[in-house]
């Protein structure tokens, strides 16, 4: 896929409902031996029901980290903070005692993780790590977890899902096992799905499959999405907004058609010129010079002046932070600029 891809033609309206997720200012870091690293600062952003929100960015963005943030699955020296953290207007998660977070992760919130081996246990077979959450949270017989178990690994193309039932992790392919973590993610048709890069070790044909099986749970259960990628293509497809990060920031966010037809900020606008597109023809793509800044050495100002083309002197002393219409935003000095008239 590639950022040409078509939008659909119609989104699920949300303006009327409140939304599954709400985060503000959240920050993440790191408590080392000496000192506390910071990863994800001043990352706001909400979810509604039955919305598709896409979150992108380069590797070392602090996609995944926020969405471990949000799903409670951080190691222990990791800080949590945030001026707000809700899911469904009602669970405070930055707050949430343990007892009662578990009761909502694989039950209301689901999350599919970008590295299946690693995420999956070796020592249990895929088809009772499916029925686990069923069995804990739905209190389900073995026949019936069973039964629901085998539908879930039908409904995300695994041929053979009876015998695959009794299959453990080593013995499928990557693809086969990311298409187990989906199972497991959706088995309880959750409020709320993080989808970490779910279709990164797919082929083609399973990707079109497995956003088609998402596209269906949000139309028949309102499951609202998180969808983190690096696939803009992926985005156009699923996305109804688009939050881009940056060097653990938010620099920029809006509705899908608006992001492509007119991308704000230089980092967006790179994304995007850097993504190989079908109809054209090019002796070499194009790249984002330099790398994303290590947490423990971020820049005091705009956090990709040192990669801008369009980096001004201010741009070194402040990131701003502009509210544009139709509620987008973005970090970028030069809009901030365009809002003063200076």
């Amino acid at each position: 896929m590639t950022a040409t891809a078509d939008f659909p033609q119609q989104r699920i309206m949300t303006e009327k409902h409140p939304p599954v997720l709400e985060v503000e200012k959240l920050q993440i870091s790191f408590r080392g031996d000496d000192s506390s690293t910071t990863v994800v600062e001043d990352v706001s952003f909400t979810v509604g029901r039955g919305e598709v929100v896409g979150i992108v960015g380069e590797s070392g963005s602090g996609k995944s980290v926020t969405s471990y943030g949000i799903m409670g699955v951080l190691p222990p020296n990791a800080e949590v903070t945030a001026s707000k953290m809700f899911f469904a207007g009602a669970h405070d998660l930055v707050r949430l005692p343990s007892k009662k977070r578990r009761r909502l992760q694989g039950k209301e919130i689901s999350m599919v993780f970008q590295e299946p081996l690693t995420s999956l246990n070796p020592l249990m077979s895929v088809g009772k790590q499916i029925a686990e959450p069923l069995r804990y949270h739905e209190k389900l017989s073995r026949k019936e977890a069973k039964r629901r178990t085998v539908e879930a690994l039908r409904s995300v193309g695994i041929p053979r899902a009876e015998q695959t039932y009794s299959s453990y992790p080593h013995e499928l392919s990557g693809g086969m096992r990311q298409r187990i973590m989906i199972a497991i993610a959706l088995v309880c048709e959750p409020q709320l799905l993080i989808a970490d890069e779910p279709t990164t070790a797919l082929d083609v044909s399973v990707e079109a499959q497995i956003l088609r099986l998402m596209k269906k749970l949000r139309r028949t259960t309102g499951t609202s999405i998180l969808l983190i990628t690096h696939d803009l293509g992926v985005i156009a497809e699923m996305a109804d907004r688009v939050v881009v990060m940056y060097a653990g920031q938010v620099v920029e966010e809006a509705e899908v058609y608006e992001l492509f037809r007119e991308p704000r900020h230089p980092y967006t606008k790179a994304l995007m010129a850097s993504t190989p597109k079908i109809e054209e023809v090019r002796d070499e793509l194009e790249s984002i010079p330099g790398a994303v800044p290590t947490p423990s050495k971020m820049p005091t100002g705009c956090r990709f002046a040192a990669r801008c083309p369009k980096a001004m002197e201010i741009c070194s002393e402040r990131p701003p932070e502009v509210e544009l219409g139709s509620g987008a935003k973005t970090r970028c000095w030069l809009y901030a600029e365009q809002e003063t008239g200076s």
